[in-house]
C-alpha cells in the first residue's frame, strides 16, 4: 500500500468515527433532548380525567390548595415503570398534606394502565387520558414527563425522564412559597 492508500484509508476511517458519533449523538438527542411538557409559568391548563379503579374522575380547574406533581406515563415505558417506586416514595408527602400527586396514563387502552398500575408499584391515583386531551394539551412527547402545578394554577417544573434527587427536593420545596 503507497502512502497516499494509507493516508485515504485513514481519513476514511476517521470520518467514519465522526458519522457514528454524530449518528449517536443525533439518537440521544431524539431520544432525551426534545422539550416534553408545557413551558414553565404558564398557566397550567385545566383536565378532566377519569380515574382508574373508581367511578370518580380527577379535575384540575385552576388554583389549588397544594401544589400538584402530575406525571404522565405509559405501560410500555421502562423509564417510568424505574420511576414508579421513586414517585411512590412521595406517598408520605401527600399524606402529610404537603403536595397531591396524580399519574395519568397515556396509553392507548385504560386495560394497559390498569394492567401498569397491579403489575408496577402504584398507590396513587391514575387517571386515564382516553382521548388523549391531556397528551396534548400538556405537550407530552417524552415519557415519563413530569409537571409540577403551583398552588397559583402555575407551571413550576417540567421534568422528563426519571427524576434525580434535587428534582424531587425541589417537588418537595414547592408548598413552602
Amino acid at each position: 500500500m503507497t502512502e497516499q492508500e494509507a493516508a485515504r484509508t485513514r481519513l476514511g476511517r476517521w470520518v467514519d468515527g465522526l458519522l457514528v458519533v454524530f449518528a449517536l449523538g443525533l439518537l440521544v438527542y431524539l431520544t432525551y433532548g426534545r422539550e416534553s411538557g408545557p413551558s414553565e409559568q404558564a398557566k397550567a391548563t385545566s383536565f378532566d380525567l377519569p380515574l382508574l379503579g373508581s367511578a370518580g374522575r380527577f379535575r384540575f380547574d385552576g388554583p389549588r390548595e397544594r401544589p400538584l406533581l402530575v406525571e404522565a406515563f405509559a405501560s410500555w415505558c421502562g423509564a417510568c415503570r424505574r420511576s414508579a417506586p421513586t414517585i411512590d416514595g412521595l406517598r408520605d408527602a401527600v399524606e402529610s398534606g404537603q403536595l397531591d400527586i396524580l399519574l395519568v396514563s397515556v396509553d392507548e387502552s385504560a386495560s394497559a394502565a390498569r394492567s401498569a398500575r397491579r403489575s408496577w408499584p402504584i398507590v396513587l391515583p391514575v387517571a386515564f387520558d382516553e382521548r388523549g386531551t391531556f397528551q396534548r394539551a400538556y405537550h407530552i412527547s417524552v415519557l415519563p414527563t413530569f409537571v409540577l402545578i403551583g398552588t397559583d394554577g402555575r407551571v413550576l417544573d417540567v421534568s422528563s425522564g426519571p427524576p434525580g434527587g434535587h428534582t424531587i427536593r425541589k417537588w418537595l420545596r414547592a408548598g413552602d412559597d
